[in-house]
């Protein structure tokens, strides 16, 4: 078979000038393996969570480009854990709600711009069989997937045995599957169904009877080359933060706005902000109450009972959203959340705190006059610079007159 690529593109607003990406695709939270001969660049994950007091729920969206059999999706899980089918529409509207949205202030100045719930099936999967110190605790068929809930406290024995049920596991990823096995911690494996084509994958999602605020980040590094970006929502009563790892927010009083290009600096200053902690960061971009955007959701059943399972339990639902940029080196830890120590919330649109190349504006004495390159945001105010621009239309006329009217009066 001919290599395949297989990155993840992440949806963010275009203001923000993020790179995207044009390749081949495939995400999610889980490890995603495909065969060792498969050129394997995994650059994003898009997951999420809710944490109820009776139980913890994670979603997780794949994005595969390749053959069919050759997807596979392992996960640990602690306890009892149930997959169930979810709506890619939940994804792509809790991801255009909550990403950061710059704005420009708007400008007094002549011809300026302004800036579902599906129930799984209970089915006996193929022929798998338990072996050695490998068992076989559920099978299910859901939706286009096979999957099998296995338990084993020997990975060796695991890795062999997924091998020998066609589930691709790198050789590189054998150590962080003895990690969990050593947590004796059971995993959930994942594959697509025969006949089953990639265009059948959808997002499903894990429901653990034991709460835990724990995301598996260890698994993540699995395809990923020196560093992978991570953006996860979280639902829970009240905003949510990394235990475990930095904690940081992008100033957004120097986050400026470009009008000759119609863009922001955003990228970079998120880069500034998980610089201090050599990229180990989590950001968070957004936290808000989880009924302002609620409406929203009610307009695609499917994603509504998404939006129902997230929320159903909980008294006062908060939806927070962090973003990590990882290198390699960060995914020796799983990530483990906790209420943030500052309850406020951020919302994520926010006006630019810098202006670049600020077109001419109106003073307080209606001439028009240049600004600097750059100057602070003050609403709609205008702040007049050195080496201002000539009058221009009914304002340099204006000016004409008064400089004439005082040459007339110095004659007399």
């Amino acid at each position: 078979m001919k290599p395949t690529p297989w990155t993840r593109s992440l949806l963010l607003v275009a203001a923000l000038g993020l790179p995207t990406l044009s390749s081949n695709v495939a995400d999610a939270c889980g490890g995603c393996f495909a065969p060792s001969e498969t050129n394997q660049v995994v650059t994003d994950h898009v997951m999420v969570m809710a944490l109820h007091a009776s139980e913890s729920i994670l979603w997780d969206q794949f994005r595969y480009s390749g053959r069919p059999q050759d997807f596979s999706w392992v996960l640990p899980v602690q306890g009892d854990a149930t997959v169930e089918l979810a709506s890619g529409t939940f994804f792509d509207t809790l991801t255009q709600l909550t990403a950061p949205t710059v704005t420009a202030p708007a400008l007094v100045c002549p011809g300026a711009g302004r800036s579902g719930l599906f129930a799984s099936d209970s089915a006996t999967v193929g022929s798998l069989e338990s072996s050695g110190n490998v068992q076989i605790l559920s099978t299910a068929i859901v939706g286009p997937y096979q999957t099998v809930t296995l338990r084993s406290s020997d990975a060796d024995a695991l890795s062999t045995w997924l091998r020998a049920n066609s589930y691709a596991i790198p050789a590189s990823i054998e150590p962080v599957i003895r990690h969990y096995t050593d947590l004796r911690m059971d995993f959930i494996a994942l594959r697509l169904r025969p006949g089953e084509g990639i265009q059948a994958m959808q997002p499903v999602r894990v429901r653990f009877s034991t709460p835990s605020p724990v995301l598996p980040l260890r698994m993540v590094a699995a395809g990923i080359a020196d560093k992978v970006g991570v953006s996860l929502f979280v639902f829970s009563e009240g905003r949510s933060e990394a235990m475990n790892f930095p904690n940081a927010l992008v100033d957004r009083a120097r986050v400026s706005w470009d009008y000759n290009t119609n863009t922001s600096n955003y990228a970079a200053m998120f880069r500034a902000a998980i610089a201090p902690s050599g990229g180990r960061a989590w950001v968070t971009e957004a936290a808000l109450s989880a009924g302002s955007i609620g409406g929203t959701f009610t307009r695609d059943a499917e994603a509504y009972a998404d939006w129902g399972v997230a929320v159903r339990g909980l008294s006062r639902p908060w939806i927070t959203r962090l973003r990590a940029d990882l290198p390699a080196s960060a995914l020796d830890r799983d990530l483990q959340l906790q209420a943030a120590t500052s309850p406020v919330g951020l919302q994520p649109s926010f006006q630019a705190g810098v202006l670049v190349n600020r077109p001419p504006c109106a003073t307080d004495d209606g001439f028009y006059s240049g600004t600097d390159a750059t100057s602070s945001s003050r609403g709609l105010e205008c702040s007049a610079s050195p080496g201002a621009r000539a009058p221009r239309g009914l304002a340099a006329l204006f000016a004409l007159g008064l400089a004439a009217g005082v040459v007339r009066r110095r004659r007399r």
